[in-house]
């Protein structure tokens, strides 16, 4: 595991993680550290050590963080792989670090979302950068204690109360001298120490062990080893076997299952694997294909700490079985030939590659069928389906059960002591023998039987009452609900009627409504035309024939009656023709241009050679009144035009014949009265 990415500071931060370059896990990080956690004395005069801690106060550690030793300095040692490490804690998510393609069918086994949390594990960066990770091993729980709770809080850690965070209580699970144990409520946590120590695990994933030559002298050239994945979570598995319990190993395998099936698909070569090289010289085609002779450095390697190194498990899977025929060809191994030996130390030790050096290079035989391996791993996984499965009604069943014994346990506490009766005495002493000898919770257990009998003896004779008093409730209950529904029935029936009759009516007033609309239309189509008849008919009389003065008086006379009697309005329009307009023009030529102050003047000097004195003062008034602008408005004379633009001019027409009047009106007045 390579850390690509950091940032800590005093609150939180988040480190990215590359899981062997192909599974990655996003692991939410918290962090605390002080400015110098080397500082032993600063460390010492922070954290009290228990002898040191007075009375039942607790020990304050939640600003210790995840700096091993706040109370016992040797843990350190026993912790931390190289001095000046830090540790960072942190929640390991399968799903996460799995990748989109791998398998996770075994958190369906979970019975509930609560159980597969993320696992707690353990980052130690070295000094020069370096990292390596394991997971924490789980602590003790008692029966029904399904999690370790929550942090910070108090706990007894040998005998002494301290306020723990979650990180100091990892470190303690870490350290193989203290047992971690979560005891049930109303118990605290407890760390106690072991009766015997446990002997510290060889780290797998380091690098190199220390060297104890001096600093000037050179280092051997180093080979880059690629190990197979199988390998390397293996290691991971044996140490998290020996630091962890049952529980723990689960997980691990579960892990290196899920990298291992990622890792089995095929992958495309990259520039960081290396480029093959080809022969300077053109070789002939062949079947089998070839290999370079060496691809090491000058010196090997270090071994890593795992017992399964990497030519190991080269040999064993290049080892034919014993019960399968040998063939002709078999893969060469440097490892037991010595004279191959020397030569792949010899071809790494110029900086160049050595080329055309290539030898046939035959595929190992394949031992197994490749649906082996499938099938092997698929019961593998569901063996731990089975197993969790298993754990999980364990657990459930055992909550069951002591939920229902504390449920007997509360009934039974409500349970009065019985009386005896009065031949109990007697009859105790001659099945017993003496009272002495007869246990109390035995008598007590037997006087409860004995009351429980006496209830339920008192309730199947009450029982025939409860029965009557029920069929007489459910009869009366049936009774209420059949009136309800007949009743609601009636309401529904009769709201119904009620709607119906008012949309009858509804319906009827408007057909009746539609009626009278049609006959009032159909009479204002008939008085219209009528109208439009008689407007017809006064037109022809007037436009045929000889136009005189005569005439043209007769006209203006029978035009006022007609004007005076008609009450004009948007049913019944006014029309030019239907003013009786003081002029001698011939009907047939007329227009508004042609009402002016002097041919109204002219008009009434025929008419009143035409008319003898008094009729004729009496239509100089008469017209006086009948052209006046607030007699056309009371009678609504303008609205009853249609056409906007000849009410315009018939307004400025009888305005002219109005003004033209009152002088005429003026000298018939002074007649009048003389």
């Amino acid at each position: 595991m390579t850390l690509i990415e950091g940032h800590c500071d005093l609150a939180a931060s988040t480190i990215v993680y590359d899981f062997d370059r192909r599974n990655t896990a996003f692991l939410t990080l918290t962090t605390r550290h002080d400015d110098d956690d080397d500082d032993d004395e600063g460390m010492n005069g922070l954290f009290p050590s228990a002898a040191s801690s007075s009375g039942g106060k607790p020990v304050d550690l939640l600003h210790a963080g995840s700096t091993p030793g706040a109370l016992d300095p040797s843990q350190r040692d026993r912790i931390l792989r190289e001095p000046g490490s830090r540790l960072y804690f942190a929640a390991f998510d399968p799903l996460t670090a799995g990748g989109q393609g791998a398998s996770l069918d075994f958190r369906k086994m979970s019975l509930s979302e609560e159980q597969y949390r993320p696992k707690r594990v353990v980052i130690e960066v070295f000094p020069n950068g370096q990292s390596t990770w394991r997971f924490v091993p789980r602590a003790k729980l008692d029966d029904g204690v399904i999690e370790e709770g929550f942090w910070p809080r108090v706990i007894d850690i040998c005998g002494q109360l301290v306020n723990c965070t979650q990180e100091q209580w990892d470190i303690y699970k870490l350290d193989p001298l203290y047992d971690c144990a979560v005891n049930a409520y109303p118990k605290i946590t407890t760390i106690t120490l072991r009766q015997t120590p446990l002997p510290r695990p060889p780290s797998p994933l380091r690098k190199r062990p220390h060297s104890s030559s001096s600093p000037g002298e050179p280092l051997p050239a180093t080979k880059k080893v690629h190990y197979e994945a199988s390998v390397t979570m293996r290691s991971v598995s044996s140490l998290t076997s020996e630091e962890s319990d049952t529980d723990t190993d689960v997980e691990a395998e579960e892990v290196e299952e899920m990298v291992t099936d990622e890792l089995f698909r095929p992958n495309t070569p990259t520039l960081a694997h290396g480029k093959r090289f080809k022969p300077s010289s053109p070789a002939k085609p062949t079947i089998r294909r070839t290999k370079p002779i060496s691809q090491a450095a000058a010196a090997p390697p270090p071994p890593p700490p795992n017992p399964i190194s990497y030519h190991q498990s080269r040999q064993s899977q290049s080892m034919p079985p014993e019960n399968q025929k040998r063939k002709a060809f078999e893969p060469t191994d440097i490892t037991n030939n010595p004279v191959m030996e020397e030569a792949h130390l010899a071809d790494d030790e110029g900086p160049v590659r050595k080329r055309g050096h290539f030898e046939p290079y035959s595929m190992p035989d394949r031992t197994t069928s490749p649906g082996v391996a499938l099938r092997q791993r698929q019961a593998k996984r569901r063996e731990k389906q089975f197993l969790k499965r298993e754990r999980w009604e364990q657990v459930l069943q055992a909550k069951r059960t002591a939920r229902e014994q504390r449920l007997m346990d509360e009934i039974m506490a409500d349970v009065p002591p019985p009386v005896p009766p009065q031949g109990s005495s007697s009859m105790g002493s001659s099945s017993s023998g003496s009272p002495s000898s007869l246990d109390p919770d035995e008598a007590a257990r037997l006087a409860a039987i004995e009351e429980s009998r006496r209830k339920l003896a008192e309730l199947e004779a009450d029982r025939p009452l409860w029965d009557a008093a029920a069929r007489e409730r459910r009869a009366k209950e049936e009774a209420e609900e059949e009136e309800r529904r007949r009743k609601a029935e009636a309401k529904r029936r009769a709201e119904e009627q009620r709607i119906k009759q008012a949309r009858e009516r509804q319906a009827q007033k408007e057909r009746e409504e539609e009626d009278r609309r049609r006959r009032e239309e159909l009479e204002r189509e008939a008085a219209r035309a009528k109208v439009a008849r008689d407007r017809e008919a006064r037109k022809a009389r007037w436009s045929s024939g000889r136009w005189t003065h005569s005439r043209a008086v007769e006209r203006f006379s029978e035009t006022c009656d007609y004007f005076d009697m008609t009450r004009f309005s948007e049913t019944h329009p006014l029309t030019i023709e239907d003013v009786p307009w003081p002029t001698l023009v011939h009907p047939r030529s007329f227009s508004l241009e042609d009402i002016e102050w002097s041919s109204v003047e002219q008009f009434f000097d025929v008419l009143r050679t035409h008319l003898r004195t008094q009729e004729y003062v009496a239509v100089v008034e008469k017209c006086h009144r009948r052209f006046h602008p607030d007699r056309w408005r009371s009678r609504n004379l303008f609205k009853a035009v249609l056409d906007p633009s000849e009410r315009n001019c018939m307004e400025v027409a009888a305005t002219t014949v109005s003004q033209a009047i009152t002088p005429i009106w003026q000298k018939v007045r002074a007649i009048r009265q003389a």
